[in-house]
């Protein structure tokens, strides 16, 4: 089963007026993708940009997480603000040294057991740091879309 997942830019307003459940983000908003990123990964990605253990405090961070939309096959939770605050202001380096560690999370490392390269990650975090960014100086939210 084919998992999609993107987050995406937009106010509550934006968020209750569009059709997530039958149409793609990408076509209300601004969207990165998720590369196949649920709230799991994003709760990791949370603790590393803390400098904690991604899986010390997973269940705590997951809370965070508010379903904000819980469709048949599609879901809509709100980012944390705190996780679009650190996305939004992290230096180069902090992004470098977060995409590494996340890279090699367990849950993101290759299945075919080849060596983890973190520069996707990296790539990955930068256009998110860049949606986080554009989400801090609008004042709108983050959103990860999840569909199967």
């Amino acid at each position: 089963m084919a998992v999609y997942t993107d987050v995406f830019l937009a106010t509550e307003a934006e968020l209750q007026a569009a059709r997530l459940e039958t149409t793609h983000p990408n076509k209300y908003f601004p969207t990165v993708l998720a590369k196949n990123c649920t709230d799991f990964e994003f709760a990791k990605l949370e603790a590393i940009l803390e400098g904690q253990d991604p899986y010390a405090q997973l269940d705590e961070l997951l809370e965070t997480f508010s379903l904000i939309q819980d469709g048949e096959n599609c879901w809509v939770y709100r980012l944390p603000d705190r996780l679009v605050k650190r996305l939004a202001d992290p230096t180069f380096s902090e992004v470098g040294d977060a995409a590494q560690i996340w890279a090699n999370t367990e849950e993101m490392r290759p299945r075919n057991g080849r060596p983890v390269d973190p520069v996707p990650a990296r790539e990955y975090l930068q256009q998110l740091t860049q949606l986080a960014m554009q989400a801090q100086q609008e004042g709108q939210n983050l959103y990860l879309w999840i569909c199967v």
